[in-house]
């Protein structure tokens, strides 16, 4: 029987790209959700007239909220398998068909962007983040901002991540390693169609400060269950 496959699109005042993304989608995959996240702009109409449910937020929430509506919606409806990818363009819908190959033996599978065309602060920030990590959570985190992955329904409620904000790609990856999740990592283009938006240093700052409170936090939980 051919698996259910729900692509989750958070997306927050992003009308300049949004109705392409879905279109694109669509093509292929005829599940879509677009979780407005309380966009003053025409996000929710045009990603409804091309074709996607939409999900509208009434004043932003963050994106790991978003996410997390989207997967229980998506779960509501029976998805086999969950695909993520941002609203802004930078992902390819013709590159889902991968991650769905890749799944086949596997419970998740994240998008690792090729660094070539990244920009060099990006690059470094990234590089120590993913150090962090590793040193953190003994495994390797392969694109720990990339918002483009998809995972077995059946593995949602085992990585359910309690982040709002941007840190919920990392608290992911460190929750799929925890929970020992059958992992695997895919290559995908690395497209900047507005450099100027993502993650800044502060950011990167930010990230790395919340790793150190999720690991607390993680050993926490695992002690409390051990009692």
């Amino acid at each position: 029987m051919k698996e259910k496959v729900v692509v989750i699109i958070p997306a927050m005042n992003e009308a300049r790209h949004i109705a392409g993304v879905v279109k694109g989608v669509r093509k292929k995959y005829k599940h879509v959700i677009v979780v407005d996240d309380g966009s003053v702009d025409t996000t929710a109409e045009l990603a409804r007239r091309a074709g996607a449910r939409v999900v509208s937020l009434p004043k932003n929430m963050g994106k790991g909220f978003a996410m997390r509506l989207g997967a229980i919606e998506a779960l509501n409806d029976g998805a086999d398998v969950v695909v993520f990818m941002d609203g802004d363009g930078q992902h390819r819908a013709e590159d889902i068909a991968r991650f769905l190959e890749a799944i086949v033996e596997r419970e998740i599978v994240f998008g690792k962007r090729m660094p070539g065309k990244m920009p060099f602060i990006k690059k470094v920030g990234n590089w120590f983040l993913r150090q962090e990590f590793k040193i953190l959570f003994h495994h390797e985190p392969g694109d720990l901002l990339c918002g483009f992955k998809a995972v077995r329904g059946s593995t949602l409620e085992k990585i359910m991540w309690k982040a709002d904000g941007y840190f919920v790609e990392t608290e992911i990856a460190a929750r799929a390693g925890i929970e020992k999740v059958n992992a695997g990592y895919i290559e995908i283009p690395c497209i900047y169609l507005e450099p100027g938006k993502g993650t800044t240093v502060k950011d990167g700052v930010n990230l790395g400060l919340k790793m150190l409170k999720l690991k607390t936090g993680m050993l926490r939980e695992k002690d409390g269950k051990n009692r």
